[in-house]
């Protein structure tokens, strides 16, 4: 007799479950929440909005009288060909000038007038700088590093095969030089050539 109860009790199913079994049964036919990141298909492709601020480019309005863009190859009418250009450097400092006024613009404008557009009707720019040198003072080895307002003259010329026009050019634009160099009293006047390209579009 004790046996039987002895044995029934081992089969018990109440007495051979554990914890994590109940648990477990507990849990069965529960279908536990998701989140987004688990319910995220990676096969998916997100989706990217880009917000474009103002009109397209290609849709932009010309400025009244304004030409419309062309594409394509370049007219064989426009093509660079070989020029020259001159630049002169015009010091605005007198030497001994007493009143320290240099060269004044109603001065240069008459140079400009006389010497540059007398030689140059074509055509010539001028630009405005400042340039800085060193003079040698009177006392020996030290220098005296001057600065100095500064016109600049640039000249342009297509040179073409006729190397006697250029000869004739360059003279004109060393007596512009040496007649600014005598005017106004300059220790010197630098003139710079240069061989270019050029086209006028």
């Amino acid at each position: 007799m004790v046996e039987t109860r002895l044995q029934t009790k081992r089969n018990s199913p109440s007495d051979s479950e554990t914890p994590a079994n109940k648990r477990q049964k507990k849990n069965e036919g529960v279908t536990p929440p998701t989140t987004p990141a688990q319910s995220y298909d990676g096969n998916k492709k997100k989706k990217t909005t880009i917000k474009v601020i103002g009109k397209h480019p290609s849709k932009k309005k010309l400025h009244p009288g304004s030409a419309p863009l062309r594409s394509g190859p370049v007219p064989p009418e426009i093509c660079l060909k070989r020029a020259r250009k001159w630049e002169i450097f015009l010091g605005r400092e007198i030497k001994d000038d007493v009143t320290g006024k240099g060269v004044t613009d109603e001065a240069m404008d008459d140079y400009l007038a006389n010497e540059v557009t007398g030689r140059f009707p074509l055509g010539s720019t001028y630009c405005k700088a400042t340039g800085q040198w060193a003079r040698p003072l009177s006392n020996g080895g030290e220098i005296d590093i001057v600065k100095e307002g500064t016109l600049v003259v640039f000249l342009m010329a297509f040179e073409g095969d006729d190397l006697n026009a250029v000869a004739e050019f360059r003279r004109k634009v060393f007596e512009a030089a040496a007649a600014y160099r005598d005017r106004f009293r300059q220790d010197a006047v630098l003139v710079c050539e240069s061989e270019n390209m050029m086209a006028l579009i």
